[in-house]
C-alpha cells in the first residue's frame, strides 16, 4: 500500500504543484458540473437534477459523464471541488494500482512479476494523456484489474457477484459513459472464457450462469438512478457522433514505446484525432516482456491472457471493414455512440502488461539458483527483475510527469458573495449563424449566479434559440396589456406572477427539456424555450423540473442495495444449489430489462409536449434566430 501510494504521488505531482489549480481542456466540462451540482445542494437545497448554468439548462441528473451522484463528490462540502475532484482521481489510480496487483497475484504471479504489471499498466500513457489531459469519465477505468478479479471469484463465491455490481454501479456514477460499455464487453469475453473452460461440467455452466446473472440483476438495480435517465434521454438526445479510425501493427508499437512527450495538439500522423488519443506509453521492456509472453502462453496455460490481449489489440487497431472487430462492435447499440477504437488500448494493455509479468516470471525461473553455479549467488535473479520492475516504474513515472506538465495549473477562483449576481441570469446565448457548441463552461459560472447559452456536453444538447441575454428579468409575459409583477426562480423551479387581460402566454429564459412541469395553465415550447399558455387573469405559475422516472430510478437504487446486502450476508452458500436460485434470478431479470424498456414510454407521454421534435436536435445544426 506504501509503495503503490508513493507511485501514484510521483505520477500525479502535477495535481499539487499548484493545489487551486483546475485541469485543463475537458477537465473544465467535470469540473463545471461539480460546482453546478455543489452550488444546488449547498446553496438551494436542491437536489442537482438540472443544470441551468450552461446551454440555457440541461438536465444533468440523465449525462452519462455527470459525476456528482459519486459518493466522492461529498468531499466537494469539506474541501471545495477542485481538491475533492483531485482526490477523485487520486483515489481511483491508488485503487488501478492496487487492483492490478491483486489480479496478477490471483493469477499466481510472483510479486516482482505483479509489481511490473501494476506500475506499467496503472502508469502507463493511456492514464497520463487521458486523465491527466481532460477526459475525467476516462478515470473509471482506474477499475478494471478489480473488475476482472472480482469476476473471477464471482465463479466459486456469489459475495463477489455483489461486489462486482457495486464496482459497477461505482463506475455509472462515476460518469463512466466509455468504461461502462467497455467493462460489460470485458465481463462477457471473461465469461465467455470461462464457460469454454468448464463446458464439460454442468454444475460448473450453471454456477457461472447464476454469477452472470446476478451481476446482471444487482448492477441494474443499483446503477438505475443512472442507467433509467441516460436509456430515457438516449430517446430523446441520440448520441451520435461517428467516426472512426485504424491503426497499424507499426503504430500500436509506437502507441506503446514513444517516450518523447509531444504537444496534446499534435496530430498522429495522418489520423483525425491528436496524440491524447493515441498515446498508451509502457515502454520497450514491457512491450518486450509482453511479446514474450504471448508467445509462452500456450505453454504456461496463460491462454485467457493471450486471448484477451488479441481481442483488445484488434479493436484498438479499429477499421470499418465488415469483418473486423471495430466494425461489428459499432454496430451494437450503444457502442454506435462511441468513437475513437484506439481507446480499446487501456483493455490491451490490462492483458499485455499481465503477459509481461507472466514472461517476468518465467525469466526468473529459467535463471534460479539450479542453473548457476555454485560461485553465482541464488538471488541474482530476483534482483535482476527487481532492476527491471524499478527501471520501468521510472520511466513511466518520468513519462508521466511530463505528459501532464502545465495542465493543472489555472487556479479556480469562486466570486466572492459580492460579486455574485443577485438574480440568476443568462450572460451570453450564441449570436446568429455562431456555432452554439463552445469551450467548456467555466467553473466560476455557478458561484456567481450566470448561466451561458452555449454548450458543451456529451449528448446532443442545444440551446434554445429564442434565449436572451443580459441582467432582465427571465421571464416575459406576452399577451395584450400582459404585466409581469414579480418572478424569482432556483436551479429547478422558476415562479412569477403575471397578469394578463385577455390571456397569453408567459416565456421562461430556459431551455425546454422533458420533465419540466408546470401547476397551471398549459406547458408547451416556444423557440425552444419553456412556455405556459394562460386564460386571463392574475395568477402565479411555477414551473418545476421534476423528471416522471426520478423516483423510480430511486426505488429501483434502493432495491438494489438492499438484495446486494443480502447476497454479501447469505451469498457463499447459494451456489451450492443454483438450478431454482437461476430460474427466479432470470426471471426478474427479465422483468428488469422490461421495466427499462416501458419506463422510457411512461416517461414520454407524461412530459412531452407535442411540439417537442427530438430529432431536431442534431448536435451539428448551428444556433440561430430568425
Amino acid at each position: 500500500m506504501c509503495a503503490a501510494t508513493v507511485f501514484v504521488a510521483a505520477c500525479w505531482s502535477e495535481l499539487w504543484q499548484v493545489p487551486a489549480g483546475t485541469g485543463f481542456g475537458d477537465y473544465q466540462a467535470f469540473h463545471h458540473s461539480w460546482e453546478a451540482a455543489l452550488v444546488t445542494l449547498q446553496d438551494f437545497g436542491e437536489l442537482p437534477l438540472w443544470n441551468p448554468f450552461q446551454c440555457g439548462g440541461i438536465p444533468d441528473w440523465a449525462d452519462p459523464q455527470a459525476q456528482f451522484f459519486h459518493p466522492l463528490f461529498a468531499l466537494s462540502f469539506l474541501i471545495g471541488t477542485t481538491l475533492a475532484l483531485k482526490v477523485f482521481l487520486l483515489l481511483h489510480a491508488l485503487v488501478g494500482v492496487l487492483g492490478q496487483f491483486w489480479l496478477a497475484r490471483e493469477l499466481g504471479l510472483r510479486r516482482v512479476g505483479a509489481a511490473f504489471a501494476a506500475v506499467s499498466w496503472a502508469g502507463s500513457g493511456y492514464f497520463a494523456w487521458h486523465c491527466g489531459t481532460g477526459h475525467g469519465n476516462f478515470i473509471a477505468f482506474y477499475l478494471a484489474p478489480l473488475v476482472v478479479l472480482c469476476w473471477r471469484r464471482a465463479e466459486t463465491d456469489l459475495r463477489y457477484a455483489a461486489a462486482l455490481a457495486g464496482l459497477l454501479t461505482s463506475v455509472a456514477l462515476a460518469g463512466g459513459a466509455y468504461a461502462f460499455p467497455f467493462f460489460v464487453l470485458l465481463l462477457a469475453f471473461e465469461a465467455v472464457m470461462s464457460l469454454l473452460t468448464t463446458w464439460r461440467a454442468p454444475g460448473a455452466r450453471l454456477r457461472l450462469l447464476f454469477a452472470g446473472a446476478s451481476v446482471a440483476l444487482l448492477c441494474g438495480l443499483m446503477a438505475a438512478v443512472r442507467l433509467v435517465p441516460i436509456v430515457e434521454h438516449l430517446g430523446y438526445y441520440p448520441r451520435v457522433v461517428g467516426g472512426s479510425d485504424a491503426v497499424g501493427l507499426r503504430e500500436l508499437v509506437i502507441m506503446l514505446t514513444r517516450s518523447d512527450v509531444t504537444s496534446i495538439h499534435t496530430r498522429f500522423g495522418g489520423h483525425p484525432w491528436v496524440w491524447t488519443e493515441y498515446g498508451a506509453y509502457v515502454g520497450w521492456v514491457a512491450t518486450g516482456l509482453g511479446v514474450l509472453g504471448a508467445l509462452l502462453a500456450p505453454w504456461l496455460g496463460r491462454g485467457r491472457l493471450l486471448l484477451g490481449a488479441t481481442l483488445f489489440g484488434l479493436l484498438t487497431l479499429g477499421g470499418d471493414g465488415p469483418l473486423s472487430p471495430w466494425g461489428l462492435l459499432s454496430a451494437l447499440p450503444v457502442f454506435d455512440g462511441l468513437r475513437i477504437p484506439t481507446r480499446f488500448s487501456v483493455l490491451l494493455l490490462l492483458y499485455l502488461t499481465l503477459l509481461a509479468g507472466v514472461a517476468l516470471d518465467w525469466l526468473v525461473e529459467r535463471l534460479g539458483p539450479a542453473r548457476f553455479a555454485a560461485s553465482i549467488t541464488p538471488w541474482l535473479p530476483h534482483a535482476l527483475a527487481a532492476a527491471v520492475t524499478l527501471w520501468t516504474t521510472a520511466a513511466v513515472v518520468t513519462h508521466h510527469r511530463g505528459a501532464v506538465r502545465g495542465m493543472w495549473r489555472e487556479p479556480h477562483v469562486r466570486p466572492t458573495p459580492q460579486h455574485r449576481a443577485r438574480h440568476f441570469f443568462v450572460a451570453s446565448v450564441p449570436r446568429p449563424r455562431e456555432p452554439y457548441l463552445q469551450h467548456p463552461a467555466p467553473p466560476r459560472l455557478a458561484a456567481a449566479n450566470l448561466g451561458t447559452g452555449y454548450c458543451y456536453t456529451g449528448m446532443a444538447y442545444r440551446p434554445a434559440i429564442g434565449l436572451w441575454p443580459g441582467e432582465v428579468p427571465q421571464v416575459r409575459a406576452v399577451g395584450v396589456d400582459g404585466q409581469l409583477e414579480e418572478w424569482a426562480d432556483t436551479p429547478r423551479t422558476v415562479t412569477a406572477v403575471v397578469s394578463l387581460p385577455e390571456g397569453g402566454r408567459l416565456l421562461f429564459n430556459r431551455t425546454f427539456a422533458p420533465g419540466w412541469r408546470s401547476d397551471t395553465g398549459a406547458l408547451t415550447i416556444d423557440r425552444g424555450r419553456i412556455a405556459v399558455d394562460l386564460p386571463p387573469g392574475r395568477r402565479r405559475v411555477t414551473v418545476t423540473y421534476a423528471p416522471a422516472l426520478w423516483p423510480l430510478g430511486l426505488w429501483m437504487t434502493f432495491a438494489g442495495v438492499v438484495l446486494a446486502a443480502g447476497v454479501l450476508w447469505r451469498g457463499h452458500t447459494l451456489l451450492a444449489r443454483p438450478g431454482r436460485a437461476l430460474l427466479a434470478c432470470l426471471t426478474l431479470n427479465a422483468l428488469l430489462v422490461l421495466a427499462y424498456v416501458l419506463a422510457p414510454r411512461y416517461a414520454y407521454e407524461r412530459q412531452v409536449p407535442v411540439a417537442f421534435q427530438p430529432t431536431s436536435r442534431a448536435p451539428s445544426a448551428p444556433a440561430t434566430r430568425p
